[in-house]
């Protein structure tokens, strides 16, 4: 049974690193994209305003190139980028509960469906400029039922819950400032190896993946 908690420990550790390598690749992808693209529309608008008036024909194609890499951009940020990060999401991190759970490849549907309202909200309050503390709130809201099917997808789980809110509502908080705190840490240390300023945030990225990968076996062995 040890050897068995071992395996699934260091698997589910792996998982976590490898999510964090391939979200962050993505994420300057997808900002090297969004750049071209502003670089794009700057240069199209001062061709436009070098040649004002003078040509018609032109400045009519301009507009209509400006209009197309508008609607890309736009495309590229609002629907794309989120999409691809809640795949890179549900992939991985569904892949790593999943080894927990011993589940089989219907929990990728499972996790994928019950992971969506959350992140819907968040990317919501994130282009509401982070204004609007309603949509936070019910992404936390949602955030906690995802949480709570990640342990245990069936609804007997909500009785459960309601029983004993003490117990889950503080053990979400935990894992929910372990998350940031290991996709902070992972984002400094991912950049320590370009940049060489966040060598120390290396080893701390690990113990904290580490930690966290811990409580997932650990949520699901007393609560799944």
């Amino acid at each position: 049974m040890k050897k068995e908690i071992k395996t699934k420990l260091w698997k589910v550790f792996l998982l976590d690193i490898l999510f964090i390598i391939v979200l962050i690749t993505a994420f300057f992808f997808i900002r090297k994209s969004l750049l071209s693209y502003t670089t794009s529309l700057q240069v199209l608008q001062g061709s436009l305003e070098s040649i004002g008036n003078s040509n018609i024909e032109e400045a009519t194609l301009i507009v209509d190139s400006l209009e197309s890499n508008a609607n890309k951009a736009f495309i590229y940020t609002f629907i794309l980028s989120p999409l691809l990060f809640f795949l890179i999401y549900t992939f991985i991190q569904g892949f790593s509960w999943k080894i927990i759970k011993e589940q089989s490849n219907k929990y990728f549907l499972y996790f994928g469906l019950s992971s969506i309202p959350a992140f819907v909200f968040l990317i919501f309050y994130t282009i509401d400029s982070f204004t609007s503390n309603l949509l936070l709130v019910f992404g936390l809201i949602f955030g906690f039922i995802a949480f709570i099917l990640y342990i245990n997808p069936s609804q007997s789980i909500f009785k459960k819950v309601l029983r004993k809110f003490y117990y889950y509502i503080p053990l979400y908080v935990i894992y929910l400032i372990l998350f940031i705190a290991f996709l902070l840490s992972g984002f400094l240390a991912y950049l320590s190896f370009f940049v060489g300023n966040y060598l120390s945030i290396v080893p701390i990225f690990l113990v904290v993946t580490f930690i966290l990968s811990f409580l997932k076996l650990i949520l699901v062995k007393k609560f799944g």
